[in-house]
């Protein structure tokens, strides 16, 4: 009797062992080794790579310097999250179960935020569309999508996030247009039209209060066979266009242009022109080119000024807020006239080319373009808003 006793005991011990061996299989020993962004603002998706992470989603917990953080996905050695609202720079913690692991550096989190808005009503993408503002109030036009031409207009409203249909554009479909605004009108133009191989030199002056077309005298010069968006803008009641190496002025009252100056960039197309005070700050473009120049407009001088420091730098988008210059691709980046500086911002959760832009109420907004993080030719219709404080 006692014989089977002592034998029921070493059954339960062998029993207890072996279901203590099992639990420890499900006890790892997280490791971090790398982190890919190192920094990144809200929003961002963040990857971190190492081993011991196990398979099980609802065991992860994840905090940026104790604020906590969502488990998209998890492997063994790779768990996918993101940037957190209300994060500060400090370290990225990973607890599996009661077991911590900490990366060895800083996450560093930026500034800036973007927010999805209503899309643009449309059956299609907007790809290489022109983008202005009016009276608080922003309106995007023409463009592609898959090789389907675009005459149509929106405007949007910040204030109840709403889109508007407007008139058409004039003389048939088209994409990669230029455009500007001088008072109370807004002129568009350039590009190339639906069923052409060749730029078209056609230009259109647009009342944004009539919501009516008017055709203008074509634009004068032979434009380059490379058919891409030209850089304008405009300045008291004159117009700038950048084409190649030349900056050609417009006057409204003549309808007509002329050359005006010598551009010593190195990109063709594809730039960024923005205008703060009496200076214009222009630059990047076709192809990757990333210098970036100060020009004053009044006294037609040109100064170099520090280079973009990003490496994708052509058919990206800009805006002003502030007095301050933000260059978006899949990066975003602050530029500081006053100091000269660049600062890294929080990039746009997909980053973006061909996409139209404008300021309205101290936020940027940027929508439409194509992916940067997807290989696809379609456009999207997607609309953001960017403030820069948050």
């Amino acid at each position: 009797m006692k014989k089977k006793w002592l034998n029921k005991i070493f059954i339960l011990i062998a029993f207890i062992l072996l279901y203590a061996c099992e639990e420890d299989t499900d006890i790892f020993e997280p490791i971090i080794t790398t982190i890919v962004p190192e920094s990144d603002g809200p929003g961002i998706v963040v990857m971190i790579s190492g081993s011991g992470f196990g398979n099980d989603i609802s065991a992860v917990n994840i905090s940026f310097n104790g604020v906590a953080a969502p488990v998209n996905s998890v492997s063994d050695s790779l768990i996918m999250t993101v940037v957190p609202e209300g994060a500060q720079t400090g370290k990225i913690i990973i607890q599996i179960n009661d077991v911590l692991t900490s990366s060895a550096q800083d996450f560093v989190v930026l500034k800036g935020k973007w927010t999805p808005k209503s899309t643009i009503p449309s059956d299609r993408g907007f790809g290489a569309a022109v983008g202005f503002t009016y009276n608080g109030k922003g309106i995007l036009g023409t463009g592609s999508d898959n090789g389907a031409f675009l005459d149509e207009f929106w405007e949007y409203n910040p204030t109840n996030d709403e889109w508007q249909s407007l008139s058409p554009i004039l003389n048939g479909k088209r994409h990669f247009c230029s455009s500007f605004v001088i008072g109370d009108k807004a002129y568009v133009g350039l590009g190339r039209k639906d069923g052409e191989t060749d730029a078209t030199r056609e230009f259109f002056r647009y009342s944004i209060i009539e919501d009516s077309w008017t055709a203008l005298n074509d634009f004068p010069d032979v434009l380059p066979d490379f058919i891409d968006y030209r850089a304008a803008f405009s300045f008291e009641d004159k117009a700038y266009l950048i084409l190649e190496n030349k900056v050609w002025e417009f006057d409204p009252a003549l309808d007509d242009w002329s050359i005006y100056a010598d551009y010593p960039g190195m990109g063709t197309s594809g730039l960024i022109a923005e205008v703060i005070g009496g200076d214009a700050y222009i630059g990047l473009g076709f192809t990757r080119a990333i210098d970036w120049w100060k020009y004053d407009i009044q006294n037609d001088t040109w100064l170099q000024l520090e280079d973009f420091p990003s490496t994708i730098s052509w058919n990206i988008q800009s805006f002003v807020i502030n007095d301050k210059i933000y260059v978006v691709g899949k990066e975003c980046w602050e530029y500081n006239p006053q100091s000269g500086q660049w600062t890294q911002r929080t990039s746009h959760p997909d980053g973006r080319r061909f996409a139209t832009t404008f300021t309205l109420q101290g936020k940027g907004y940027l929508g439409a373009g194509n992916s940067i993080t997807n290989t696809s030719l379609l456009f999207n219709n997607d609309f953001w808003e960017f403030d820069p404080e948050e």
